[in-house]
């Protein structure tokens, strides 16, 4: 599997500069929802994958209420993870101050989750993406979006912290990568297959805390955001999906609260 690279320089998204970070082949669990509780038996958990030790400085992981969920910095204040991670059964959002990186325990100044996402039981998986936004921090380390939209086939690397057999929860999470294969695109999402929760040896699964991991193709870029999924299959959603796009440029390019 993959090591890690860094490259420091500047590239532009949706008009505005972002710090570039390049990652050599890196896999984000994307998986079920992650609770601080136990979860069901029935939810996938990250197979096949390896600890990614200091590797993905772009990925971290967030508390918000009793969710802990995986997402990623796309510049110095801006974290890309999933709606679900931020919107409970009940259709509410924590308050800010139980949101939180659990890197630092940093607090976020604002929370925009995509006006077409919903609220349950009636959500939108289309548009299962969020964005948190913190104070800016020159010193954060970011990931770079991708302007290439992936095809069907191509390897993909998921990022997360989700648990690395299927044993049940860890209790000290560890950010772990691995890769997996394109199974299928619907509507906004990207899917791969979790070979009905088999051990694979090249094959990474999902798992509770992977949620809002982020999803990168070959070139080490960002490719999809949000994951979700179940036993058989695990989901993203594509950020070049033009209302993906529009609301990652819309949140990007507004003033922030101060919080």
């Amino acid at each position: 599997m993959g090591f890690l690279r860094l490259a420091v320089g500047f590239r532009s998204f949706l008009g505005r500069p972002l710090p570039v970070i390049l990652t050599m082949a890196m896999n984000v669990c994307g998986g079920c929802q992650s609770t601080l509780r136990k979860p069901a038996e029935a939810d996938v958990k990250i197979i096949g994958g390896e600890d990614a030790g200091e590797n993905f400085p772009a990925v971290h992981m967030i508390i918000s209420g009793e969710m802990l969920c995986s997402g990623t910095f796309i510049d110095t204040s801006h974290f890309l993870t999933a709606a679900h991670c931020l919107r409970s059964e009940n259709g509410e959002t924590p308050e800010l101050s139980k949101i939180k990186l659990a890197t630092n325990s940093e607090q976020p100044v604002q929370v925009d989750i995509h006006a077409r996402y919903g609220s349950p039981p009636r959500i939108d998986r289309d548009y299962d993406v969020a964005i948190v936004t913190f104070k800016p921090n020159t010193e954060r380390l970011s990931a770079v979006i991708s302007r290439i939209s992936p095809r069907l086939g191509d390897w993909v690397t998921p990022v997360g912290f989700g648990p690395a057999t299927r044993l049940g929860f860890n209790p000290f999470p560890r950010k772990r990568m691995g890769k997996n294969q394109i199974s299928e695109f619907i509507g906004t999402k990207v899917s791969i297959e979790n070979h009905s929760n088999r051990e694979m040896s090249d094959r990474v699964l999902l798992g509770p805390g992977d949620s809002g991991g982020g999803w990168f193709d070959s070139r080490r870029e960002l490719v999809a955001v949000g994951s979700s999924g179940n036993t058989t299959e695990s989901q993203a959603v594509l950020i070049n999906d033009p209302p993906i796009r529009e609301f990652i440029r819309e949140v990007l390019n507004r003033p922030t609260t101060s919080g």
